[in-house]
């Protein structure tokens, strides 16, 4: 049924190009061979999409695997621009030499097997030829046997269920929502949101989405950048260090720009808590800083390791304190102002219409000016050399806490006047 749907066809005349190629490379004899191969490998395609979609049906039903196919597609969707690039470095820095390796390769693996069979046997070599489509059966084979093994779960709606979980770990239950580094500070309203946020950046995967979006489009453009320095005309000529890190914490710290747009409703109960204002975004400020901190530091070290600038990491690290609290406490104030609902929807994806494009521009115009606030400890990375260069890092990490204490002292005060408003602005229109 599968091979005479529209998809089935489109895939079969599609094929038939590589029967035309081999007779005309080879007789027809080679076209023969090619049109086996061509039958082998759409079964295979049909059997492959049939044994995946059964083998996987009792999987998906898990929250846990849904939530992590929402961050496989994120990552993916998010890792199209950067493998471009490499791809683009690749080819104008090396020869064909690896390519055709990898062609070599890929010729015996089962997608690929089945159109490179007939120029074996143009070649005078039919025994390989022959194991080339014995893989591509094989392959359809074993796909077979495996959805007749797991067809039936998938129409009856059965799963494995594996074993569950014990009971709640030492403490209570509420007590095992902290996480474990946590568990020895003093219980309060900070630590609960701290804790609170740390489980959703982890988990929802609208959050997960964003934050792997931010991490990957803030490493690319340093790193890119860093890899033309090197292979440039100017080798060796390149952003600093201490600026190159300064894009992926000012991206990453953006994400502070509509945090009250993925509570929606849910934020009614902080109301009804009576949290304080200051409170509440230092605690938010705190949980990002906890997540984007180790991406943040490894990444300055790997630009380094590239950079050859080891002494940089000093001042790199300096700027991350720097920019990262000042974007997040400008960022902070503004999410009170220019918050928008998010749809209510487990898609990773989903968008709303409305005034949220809006309010998405004045959190970036924030960021732009954000960015020109910590334009100081820029300029000190750059202008202090040698032992002086230490100097950026206690001053980078006073101006960035300074920034944001003063700005979730601002945006605290401003909170705790329109907190009703701002239920109201991330409510989800119905």
């Amino acid at each position: 049924a599968a091979c005479v749907g529209i998809p089935g066809i489109a895939t079969a005349v599609g094929l038939t190009g590589t029967v035309a190629g081999a007779a005309l490379r080879g007789g027809w004899g080679s076209a023969l061979v090619a049109l086996v191969g061509a039958a082998l490998s759409l079964l295979l395609c049909v059997v492959a999409s049939r044994a995946v979609t059964s083998g996987f049906a009792a999987m998906l039903r898990s929250r846990r695997v849904r939530d992590l196919t929402a961050v496989l597609l994120a990552l993916f969707a998010a890792s199209i621009g950067p493998v471009q690039l490499f791809a683009n470095s690749l080819a104008v820095h090396t020869s064909l030499a690896p390519v055709v390796r990898v062609v070599h390769v890929l010729g015996w693996t089962p997608l690929a097997a089945g159109f490179v069979a007939p120029y074996d046997l143009v070649h005078g070599q039919p025994l390989l030829a022959v194991a080339r489509l014995a893989i591509v059966a094989v392959s359809v084979l074993a796909l077979l046997w495996w959805w007749s093994r797991t067809l039936e779960s998938a129409m009856l709606g059965t799963s494995s269920g594996g074993a569950t979980g014990g009971g709640p770990a030492r403490g209570g239950a509420v007590r095992a929502l902290v996480p474990r580094l946590l568990r020895t500070a003093r219980p309060a309203a900070f630590l609960g949101i701290v804790a609170r946020e740390l489980r959703y950046w982890s988990r929802d995967p609208r959050r997960r989405a964003a934050l792997i979006s931010a991490v990957i489009g803030g490493a690319v453009l340093p790193i890119a950048v860093v890899v033309a320095g090197r292979h440039g005309p100017r080798h060796g000529a390149g952003l600093p260090l201490p600026f190159a890190v300064a894009v992926p914490a000012l991206i990453g710290a953006v994400l502070l720009g509509n945090q009250f747009g993925y509570d929606g409703t849910a934020y009614s109960m902080h109301l009804l808590a009576a949290v304080r204002g200051r409170t509440e975004l230092r605690a938010r400020a705190t949980a990002l800083t906890l997540v984007l901190s180790p991406i943040l530091i490894l990444l300055a070290v790997l630009l380094g390791v590239l950079t050859h600038r080891a002494a940089g990491l000093i001042p790199a690290l300096g700027t991350i304190v720097g920019m990262l609290g000042t974007v997040m406490g400008v960022e902070s104030v503004l999410s009170v102002f220019a918050a928008y609902p998010l749809p209510e929807s487990r898609n990773a994806f989903g968008v709303n219409t409305g005034s949220g494009s809006l309010k998405a521009f004045v959190a970036l115009g924030g960021m732009l000016g954000a960015a020109a606030a910590a334009a100081p400890v820029l300029i000190l990375a750059v202008v202090l050399h040698g032992g002086l260069a230490t100097l950026v890092a206690p001053i980078g990490v006073a101006y960035g806490l300074g920034a944001l204490l003063v700005g979730t002292y601002i945006g605290g005060d401003v909170l705790d006047r329109r907190g009703a408003e701002l239920l109201v602005a991330v409510t989800p229109r119905r």
